[in-house]
């Protein structure tokens, strides 16, 4: 148990450890088979009380959380990958020496908080737009007649129909009109080219907004 959290950062269930794990110990301690490998609950929480003091471990708490919570929050002005977040997470439990918890515990955070993070950043970018580009934007939602089913949006993110030259200049021309809509280095020259890039790639429902109250916790910095 104390070298496998020495490794992992946290206890696995005796029912987990491998049979050539178990088969080992027993050979080294000259054991018979008949003494079972798992330990009675009350002897597991000893256990680990144990290993917690002797390493000057702490027990994944509210503390601990918050030190999680403030590290992806950080991070995720900069990241937007959810594995990239809970590795900066992992990294300082780690260093704050905290028992890690379980990994749903931390994606569940990441996800959240990335979410409060992007959403603040929408905002900011929605009340640089004036008047007209939010009409324009709000224009590539509506399909040019009744007769045409896609939107303007889903015609600019279509791929050109071949590799001629023709259908080339159609998509740069799709572009060109795109950015006409506001000026798009400034709106969003606040925001890393890392994050910009990740949003880019991402799909459109990929991210919900989130309202700040849900995670009152979080205190981001001033935007």
């Amino acid at each position: 148990m104390l070298k496998s959290f020495q490794r992992l950062g946290y206890f696995t269930h005796p029912e987990l450890v491998p049979q050539p794990i178990i088969i080992h110990l027993r050979t080294c301690l000259k054991l018979d088979y008949q003494v079972s490998p798992i330990p009675s609950l009350r002897s597991i929480r000893y256990y680990q009380e144990a290993i917690r003091e002797y390493l000057n471990i702490s027990p994944y708490n509210n503390q601990g959380q918050e030190l999680a919570v403030v590290a992806i929050r950080d991070a995720a002005f900069v990241r937007d990958h959810p594995a990239d977040l809970i590795n900066v997470a992992i990294e300082e439990l780690v260093r704050q020496r905290y028992e890690l918890p379980a990994f749903s515990t931390l994606d569940r955070l990441a996800c959240h908080i990335r979410s409060i993070v992007n959403t603040r950043l929408f905002k900011r970018v929605a009340r640089k737009l004036s008047p007209t580009d939010r009409q324009n934007i709000d224009g590539l939602l509506v399909p040019d007649s009744v007769e045409d089913t896609n939107a303007n949006l889903n015609l600019l993110k279509s791929p050109p129909k071949s590799h001629k030259l023709k259908y080339i200049k159609e998509l740069q021309d799709k572009f060109d009109t795109m950015m006409l809509v506001g000026d798009a280095q400034k709106l969003l020259s606040f925001i890393p080219a890392t994050k910009v890039k990740s949003f880019a790639a991402r799909d459109a429902n990929a991210s919900p907004v989130v309202e700040d109250d849900d995670l009152r916790e979080c205190a981001a910095p001033e935007l």
